[in-house]
């Protein structure tokens, strides 16, 4: 159907957005795809059942320049809605411009499902899960196994969204069905994705569902990322690495990583810092003859690692790893010689410590000195930032004298996670839990004169609500220690 949404149709009275209404006849004995694609606004689609029930909703999304899995049209924005039709009966597809005061033309196609088809870096598909036919993976979940081919060596983001159900996915060899990777949320959503170094051959993307019983259409994509890896790791210079499935045992550690070999020529100071947009960084030192000498995972301020070690003259292993067994991502080492400190630009990092997103320096909106409180919100407009991807908020402590501070946030309604950073970025200290079965945050500590930021968030992604910062100084007598 080839049809136009305008100002004289149905308007939606929750959004002001147009909306069209088509009954459609269908005989419940096969899998079916609706389609709505318009160059002049974002559609969405709903689906009704004969008994007015609503079976599915889809939001707007860009489609690739392959598709598979439907027989349908093929173009760009689009909405989609997939489900299996459980009897014979008249359907109602709705079809909304998206938002208040967008008008445009639109074709909506129907579709019949095949069996899920190969995917390609670059393509995308989408299907519908439901457990009855979801199958058994040798995971704890039900999934819906799409064949995925690398033609050469990769590094790849799928990606698993669905508007109807809490998506989990799972990346896996074909052939032994061995789990490479795996995400529940990702980026504060109910959507999963994971970052894969991929050889040449074929793997399979098993969809399903955090929580069961699920039913909904999905959609998969498949990225390639294209990023330049460093050859060889040098004290002192840069590093640009990526982290995938491929890694090996850390001698004497449960861990498995990447080894950076290098020499030092004389007996100096070397200070390592890992950081990462997409993984909580982890770091092992050992010596040439694999022999452990430290390791360390926030030591760099938010879940940066640093390593800081005065190194006689000879060989050494720098493992880089992660502290989450399955994180994947790209990873970046700043390094410095004979007692000079590494300074990684825009703070320390993408963690909570590191003031940013991508190292973009996140301001402070409001400012307290001791004695002083505030109530804020935790909303959804916030930056994002860390692996944890938290909604964050900055405010700067003034302490116009030393003194020791005790920092509270409280919150009903999520559960808080604060962080002191000096003005460089540094993490000061961070606290999640005051005490075991109590999930507000607290941190004591003795300052300097001078200003500092702190960083209220949650523990878990997504988390918003109301919260309260509060900031005193102690007076200690003889008797008490810190």
């Amino acid at each position: 159907i080839s049809d136009r949404v305008g100002q004289g149709d149905y308007v939606n009275a929750v959004d002001g957005s147009a909306y069209r209404v088509y009954e459609v006849e269908l005989d419940g004995d096969e899998m079916v795809a609706f389609t709505a694609t318009s160059g002049e606004l974002a559609p969405r689609l709903s689906v009704y059942g004969p008994d007015g029930t609503l079976i599915g909703a889809s939001a707007a999304h860009q489609l690739t320049p392959h598709d598979h899995g439907y027989h349908g049209h093929h173009g760009s924005p689009r909405a989609t809605v997939v489900f299996e039709p459980h009897r014979r009966g008249s359907y109602l597809v709705v079809i909304s411009s998206g938002e208040s005061g967008q008008f445009g033309a639109f074709e909506l196609t129907m579709g019949t499902i095949d069996e899920p088809g190969t995917l390609r870096p670059g393509e995308s598909t989408d299907y519908y899960f439901q457990d009855g036919i979801a199958q058994n993976r040798g995971v704890i979940r039900p999934v819906i196994a799409h064949r995925l081919v690398v033609d050469e060596e990769a590094i790849v983001t799928v990606g698993l969204q669905s508007r109807e159900f809490d998506a989990y996915l799972y990346v896996a060899e074909a052939a032994t069905g061995q789990v490479l990777a795996e995400n529940d949320d990702w980026g504060g959503t109910s959507d999963s994705q994971v970052i894969v170094e991929l050889a040449p051959g074929e793997y399979e993307i098993w969809a399903s569902s955090f929580s069961l019983p699920a039913a909904g259409s999905y959609s998969i994509s498949v990225d390639e990322m294209r990023f330049e890896i460093s050859r060889e790791f040098h004290p002192g210079q840069p590093f640009d690495g990526f982290l995938g499935a491929q890694r090996e045992p850390i001698p004497g550690s449960n861990r498995t990583g990447i080894p950076l070999d290098f020499s030092i020529a004389q007996s100096t100071t070397v200070d390592i810092v890992m950081h990462s947009e997409d993984l909580d960084s982890y770091l092992v030192l050992a010596d040439g003859r694999g022999n452990y000498i430290t390791e360390d995972d926030d030591g760099g301020g938010g879940l940066n690692a640093r390593v800081r070690r005065e190194l006689a003259a000879g060989d050494y292993t720098l493992w880089a790893t992660s502290h989450g067994e399955h994180e994947m991502g790209r990873f970046q080492i700043e390094s410095a010689l004979g007692g000079d400190q590494v300074v990684v630009e825009g703070g320390m990092g993408p963690g909570v410590g590191g003031m940013g997103v991508g190292g973009q320096y996140i301001e402070a909106i409001d400012s307290l000195g001791l004695g002083e409180s505030l109530t804020g919100q935790l909303t959804t407009d916030l930056p994002v930032t860390g692996p944890r991807q938290t909604f964050v908020v900055y405010y700067e402590l003034e302490s116009v004298a030393d003194a020791v501070v005790q920092i509270d946030l409280t919150s009903r309604d999520f559960d808080t996670y604060l962080v002191l950073e000096n003005q460089a970025g540094q993490v000061l200290m961070e606290n999640d839990d005051l005490a075991q079965g109590n999930t507000d945050s607290r941190i004591t500590i003795e300052l300097e004169a001078g200003t500092y930021r702190l960083g209220v968030t949650s523990f878990a992604p997504g988390e918003v609500g109301e919260f309260e910062l509060q900031v005193e100084e102690l007076v200690l007598t003889n008797q008490q220690v810190l």
